[in-house]
């Protein structure tokens, strides 16, 4: 017998976390047992399902890596495999075959009954659910039935359940056995008057139809496994077996949702997981490795998994558990891999550094410890980027500290004392800047500007609210139209041996070590009190944006000082 699993979505949004959960467990267990793996689309409720929906439902299970062997194409939906169509929209013909196959062997009828009788019915034990509906037509000859058809009434097609007295039982896979007494339910329906299938005559005929011979769905479907039974049973087919998973529980021990943190693929994908990282904690959540191991790639699962292992008892979803085990999955990615997996987000939030994506694809391997969701990255090189390294209200506070403006000043002329003097030229429509209208030099150093501004821009009543955006902007335009050693100097980085150098001359020099070095070091370089490794940072921000930086710090420093 060929192991056959399938994973039966309906196309009305995003794939849920609890919906992917369940794919990946039909996906692990066909692949455990040498199987397949079907995808089969339920679309029957034509007002909720979208094309749209169903297209981005099967682009997450492909960035899940849950790839199936049977289904619907990805672009185009056409159907591949000897069991199709696997759209249930396109197999209403093999629906009304059963379904004439049962009303003509007396184990269905057509119930003329409208929605306003069996609505009064409900409404009237509705404190008494074990009353079920009994329609007048139940014992209604099939020829009285067909000539009523014929004369333009409207009628279901309901199941007829002779079970009163029996029980069904299931062995289930995750559950144990589980008894299911006949009277629980009543004579239900199978065809609506519009001629639509419902979702258990569906579900029933499709898994016996595509041969499938495990099931492995949420807990919510235990209601409707006895219909399913009594369909299967009353046309002597082939029951699959069933597993019920319980439901994955958030805060509160209710179902998961957005308030948890995030309730779909989509959601997951969108905050910088990556596929390795939720399969393996999603595959924690309700089974256990035989070897407790909690890291976990895809082809270890389909090696490891098994229904002895699933748990009956709802797992708790823990979103810094999630973080770890994504933490750990990243750690395995190659540079190039981890390069093509981080620049989207960096190109979305508009933080690829100006070195270009080649420079900014060798650099990231150097952060990937710090990962832990691909969205990470940002923060990162936020710092890196000048426009968004504005130095933070705990930055401003450090700059308030005793000894930092001299150490500041030191700081930035020991940046200024890599470069060699080199002319600029302050002729062009940027030099006419508010910060440089006093200053009457149409030639001058780059070094010797720096010292200038440093000195003239706190002294301008409008330079707080425009900082740092003006000062860079100006540099900016001066040293594009200037003679191109000073831009190859600028483009530089200052070499571990270099900033090591100038942080113990600035130790020695002012008497500080620690934090109340770093601190102000960390200030001037990243905009804040705390970040990366500031040796590495250096390696990272070319000399000209660290210059800038620094007289942003400085000039900063001294606007706080004139107010105080």
């Amino acid at each position: 017998m060929t192991v056959r699993t399938r994973f039966a979505p309906s196309p009305t949004g995003s794939l849920h976390i609890g919906g992917a959960r369940t794919a990946l467990y039909n996906y692990l267990l066909a692949k455990k047992l040498g199987g397949q793996f079907i995808l089969r689309i339920e679309d029957t409720d034509t007002e909720r399902n979208s094309r749209e929906s169903l297209d981005h439902l099967l682009r997450e299970l492909s960035w899940l890596g849950l790839h199936w062997d049977e289904g619907v194409k990805e672009k185009t939906l056409d159907s591949f495999g000897s069991h199709g169509p696997y759209q249930q929209s396109q197999r209403n013909d093999l629906y009304m075959r059963y379904a004439n196959q049962l009303i003509e062997s007396g184990m269905a009828y057509y119930c003329f009954a409208d929605e306003a009788t069996v609505d009064a019915h409900r409404e009237l034990h509705k404190d008494a659910p074990q009353i079920h509906f009994s329609s007048p037509d139940r014992e209604q000859s099939l020829e009285a039935a067909k000539a009523r058809l014929q004369a333009g009434e409207q009628a279901v097609v309901r199941f007829k359940n002779t079970h009163a007295d029996s029980a069904f039982v299931l062995q289930d896979l995750v559950r144990g056995e589980i008894t299911f007494p006949g009277h629980m339910i009543g004579d239900f329906v199978l065809m609506r008057a519009d001629g639509r299938p419902v979702y258990n005559f569906c579900c029933a005929i499709d898994d016996c139809e595509m041969a499938i011979t495990h099931v492995l769905r949420g807990e919510e479907h235990l209601p409707n496994t006895l219909r399913q039974l009594m369909i299967i049973d009353a046309l002597e087919l082939k029951r699959p077996e069933y597993g019920h998973l319980s439901l994955i529980l958030g805060e509160g021990n209710k179902k998961l949702s957005k308030r948890d943190g995030a309730a779909s693929v989509s959601d997951f994908i969108e905050k910088g997981f990556i596929p390795e990282g939720l399969v393996n904690y999603l595959a924690l959540l309700g089974w256990s490795d035989p070897e407790s191991r909690e890291i976990l790639s895809l082809k270890a699962l389909e090696h490891a998994f098994g229904t002895d292992r699933l748990h009956a008892a709802a797992p708790h979803f823990d979103m810094q558990k999630l973080r770890w085990v994504n933490h750990q999955q990243i750690q395995q990615y190659a540079p190039q891999q981890l390069a093509q997996a981080c620049m989207p987000f960096l190109q979305r939030a508009n933080l690829v550094p100006k070195q270009g994506e080649a420079w900014t694809s060798d650099v990231l391997p150097k952060f990937q410890l710090d990962l832990h969701t691909l969205d990470d990255i940002c923060g990162i090189f936020a710092k890196l980027c000048d426009h968004s390294a504005v130095l933070t209200d705990s930055a401003k506070d450090v700059l308030k500290w005793p000894k930092v403006p001299k150490l500041l000043e030191d700081w930035t002329e020991s940046l200024l004392n890599t470069l060699s003097d080199v002319d600029v030229t302050l002729t062009q429509p940027e030099a006419a800047s508010a910060y440089l209208k006093h200053f009457d030099q149409e030639t001058t150093t780059y070094i010797d500007l720096i010292r200038y501004l440093e000195q003239v821009v706190p002294t301008d009543p409008h330079a707080q609210k425009m900082l740092p955006a003006t000062l860079y902007q100006l540099l900016d335009k001066i040293t594009q139209t200037a003679d191109e050693s000073l831009q190859v100097q600028l483009e530089q980085y200052l070499d571990p041996d270099t900033y090591l150098g100038i942080a113990k001359l600035l130790q020695q020099t002012h008497g500080v070590k620690g934090k109340d070095l770093f601190m102000p070091l960390r200030v001037a370089i990243l905009g804040n009190h705390e970040g990366m490794d500031l040796k590495m940072a250096c390696q990272l921000i070319p000399i000209g944006s660290l210059i800038k930086r620094a007289l942003y710090a400085l000039i900063t420093m001294r606007l706080q000082q004139a107010a105080s």
